[in-house]
């Protein structure tokens, strides 16, 4: 209960009881203590209502301003949300673009590996002419027949 409301309740009490003592001692102020009682309870009443009104009316702006804090929250969430997407979506592709780079380097790669694989030098002068002399056993156009030494090293001189 609010501070008010107790006080109100205690000073209707206090009225009652005050007439009620008065209506023992002296009967004829009974009469105007009872009319006095009744104007007593109507302005206790009339008080009342009035904090009622007021207490609502605070209700409603509570109510009013928890529903604004409520669709700000809402409003930043959604926010929050997209901004999230938006960040999932970049990554997303950035890993695409760094997979697509990748793609692209391991063709390049295979093709160079395709590439070094079909060489072939007829004499070392070929072989030192593309830039590929000494040839190393294993290695793309080594051949046999260009290692004179047999140490596994075409080329060398």
């Amino acid at each position: 209960m609010s501070f008010k409301k107790v006080l109100l309740i205690f000073t209707l009490f206090f009225t009652l009881f005050f007439i009620i003592g008065c209506s023992e001692s002296d009967t004829s102020a009974k009469g105007s203590s009872s009319n006095s009682a009744v104007q007593s309870q109507q302005s206790t009443d009339e008080t009342s209502k009035t904090e009622e009104v007021s207490q609502s009316e605070e209700a409603a702006k509570q109510a009013e301003e928890t529903r604004q804090s409520e669709e700000a929250a809402q409003q930043a969430e959604a926010a929050r949300q997209a901004e999230e997407a938006a960040q999932q979506a970049e990554a997303a592709r950035q890993a695409e673009e760094a997979a697509q780079q990748a793609e692209v380097a391991r063709q390049a790669q295979v093709n160079q590996q395709q590439a070094g694989q079909s060489a072939y030098y007829a004499n070392c002068t070929q072989a030192k002419n593309a830039g590929a002399a000494p040839l190393y056993s294993g290695q793309p156009g080594y051949s046999r027949k260009l290692d004179r030494d047999g140490d596994g090293i075409a080329c060398e001189k």
